[in-house]
């Protein structure tokens, strides 16, 4: 797991007290939940759609380079 993950979890669940319905409960536990890892997410790891993006990029580029030229070693 991602250093963190385990710890946002655990805030989260247990930052709202409980709710005499239980499904009313694990609802909103989970609602909590899923916006502190996407904050946490976010702050953690970024946009993954931009990060595969400039990846994506980055190997076309580095395949136009190979089409002109072979890689050094180190390139490769």
């Amino acid at each position: 797991a991602i250093p963190g993950f385990h710890e946002v979890v655990a805030a989260s669940w247990h930052s709202l007290p409980p709710k005499a319905n239980l499904f009313v409960d694990l609802f909103l536990r989970l609602k909590a939940t899923a916006k502190a890892l996407s904050k946490w997410s976010q702050s953690r790891i970024g946009n993954i759609k931009e990060q595969i993006l400039l990846v994506t990029e980055l190997v076309l580029c580095f395949d136009k380079a190979l089409d002109v030229r072979a890689l050094s070693d180190g390139e490769a």
